[in-house]
């Protein structure tokens, strides 16, 4: 990659910069721009209207988005037994979830998953899971997933913490479905139970808005060779 000004010379090599490996006298280039790389964020604070799922079923303890509860704002979602207060029956066995679904372009890198989180109930029992899976897969109310799992068991924290899920670049150019499970067991356990606030999905894509300045290279591929009379057929070729 060079500055768009420079031409290459037949005869010549350029002298600066040089990328990739040794290929062995100029002879094709063209000139690209590119684009600098912008963070796209997609939030949920739950402020407004949602557009997540809810799996509740006949659950006693149920996801809800209300006022609770927030960490910031006044509204978060959050797992109760009767709406009013983000407490449980801590006697009732549940399997809950709410999803989302989101694409993420083929480009796309450093994807993470952010979100604040509380949650006592009882230790390694009573704990909500991350999930990321095909958006084919629908949740269902009473039973946990088996796969997909991303990020740790959250479980025995009473205050608001943040969690931060990264390593998903393999997820680039597909649509998954972001799942949040709670569970417990229906023996035993401290208030309260799990509440998620402040959801954030980022990931860094280049940017195609024209108003946005790029940055503009020239792409040089270059031959050479020493003239000594040795040497293997074909010389070079460079296709797709």
């Amino acid at each position: 990659f060079v500055p768009a000004s420079v031409v290459p010379i037949p005869g010549f090599e350029l002298t600066a910069g040089y990328i990739g490996s040794i290929s062995n006298h100029q002879n094709t280039f063209n000139t690209v721009t590119l684009k600098p790389l912008i963070n796209v964020q997609i939030a949920e604070n739950f402020e407004n209207i949602s557009d997540w799922t809810l799996v509740n079923g006949f659950q006693t303890n149920r996801w809800f988005i209300g006022t609770a509860v927030a960490n910031g704002g006044s509204k978060s979602i959050y797992i109760s037994s009767s709406n009013y207060y983000n407490s449980y029956s801590t006697n009732a066995s549940s399997v809950v979830h709410f999803y989302k679904d989101f694409t993420f372009p083929a480009e796309a890198s450093n994807i993470s998953i952010q979100f604040d989180w509380q949650s006592l109930g009882e230790l390694g029992q009573d704990y909500m899971k991350t999930y990321l899976v095909p958006a084919s897969v629908t949740p269902v109310a009473g039973t946990e997933l088996s796969n997909g799992q991303i990020g740790e068991m959250l479980n025995y924290v009473p205050h608001f913490s943040t969690a931060t899920i990264s390593g998903l670049d393999a997820h680039a150019g597909t649509t998954k479905r972001l799942v949040f499970t709670w569970r417990n067991n229906g023996s035993a356990g401290y208030q309260p139970p799990g509440c998620i606030d402040n959801i954030r999905v980022s990931y860094n894509i280049n940017s195609v808005d024209p108003s946005i300045p790029g940055t503009t290279k020239r792409v040089v591929f270059s031959w050479k060779n020493n003239g000594g009379g040795q040497g293997s057929q074909p010389p070079a070729a460079i296709d797709n």
